[in-house]
Order: C-alpha cells, then sequence, then structure tokens
C-alpha cells in the first residue's frame, strides 16, 4: 500500500464483491411446486420451501437494484426460514427489519432494505425504510 492512499481509497467499483447465494436442495423434486410471493409494501416474504432474507444498511439510498444493496451496503443481519420448521417460524416483516436495525450498532440517518432470496434463485427488494440511529 503506498502511503499516501488510504484503506478506503483502494474500495473502488472493480474491488466490490458480490456475495452468491447456492441453494442446494436435499432431493431432486424439492423445487417442484415451489410458490413463492413478496409484498414490498409491508417486507413481508412468503413461499412454501426456504428462503433467507437480508437486512442491508447505507449511509445513501442505493436504489430499487437488490445486487446494488448486497454489493455496497452493510449486512446488518440475515434470517433464514425454512417453512417445514413449525417450532421456530415467525414471519418476516417491516418490524422484524426495524427491530434488526434498533439492535445493531449503526449510527446516523440510515436507509435500509430487506433482501429476499427465494430457493430456486429468485430475488425481491422492499421498499427503503429510513431510521435515525444514536
Amino acid at each position: 500500500m503506498v502511503n499516501s492512499i488510504s484503506k478506503y481509497d483502494l474500495c473502488t467499483e472493480e474491488t466490490v464483491s458480490n456475495t452468491v447465494y447456492l441453494f442446494i436442495p436435499f432431493d431432486d423434486n424439492y423445487l417442484d411446486d415451489i410458490k413463492s410471493s413478496f409484498f414490498p409494501s409491508t417486507s413481508t416474504p412468503r413461499s412454501n420451501k426456504c428462503f433467507i432474507v437480508n437486512v442491508i444498511s447505507a449511509s445513501r439510498d442505493l436504489g430499487r437494484d437488490p445486487d446494488e444493496w448486497e454489493r455496497r451496503g452493510k449486512l446488518i443481519y440475515t434470517h433464514y426460514y425454512d417453512p417445514g420448521d413449525t417450532s421456530n417460524y415467525t414471519q418476516f416483516n417491516e418490524t422484524v427489519a426495524a427491530d434488526d436495525m434498533f439492535n445493531s450498532n449503526e449510527k446516523g440517518f440510515l436507509y435500509y432494505v430487506a433482501v429476499v432470496h427465494f430457493a430456486d434463485g429468485n430475488m425481491a427488494i422492499s421498499k427503503t425504510y429510513t431510521m435515525q440511529g444514536m
């Protein structure tokens, strides 16, 4: 590293990486008859198969592209949902995302979203929320 360049200066668009989620079903027929939906206004996903929800924050609104949020935002929390596991199943919604942000150590005026990854590879993004962390 050159003395005049900080670690922050080294992070450019070319060095930003993106996480790829791969779902490997336990049998060949797992994804048959998959049914999924997402309600962006309330951040409520529904599916009859497994899915994950990432709550991501940023200091500016990163738009409507879930990949952009996952590349440039800060991952606050990941929720894993298995509709078959009824013993520990709570539905994700905007209140859960707000609780995640409240329980984080984030300070200042922030934007945040929920990005859903369904088992069949489809993605969805919530509306953009804001909070003031103190």
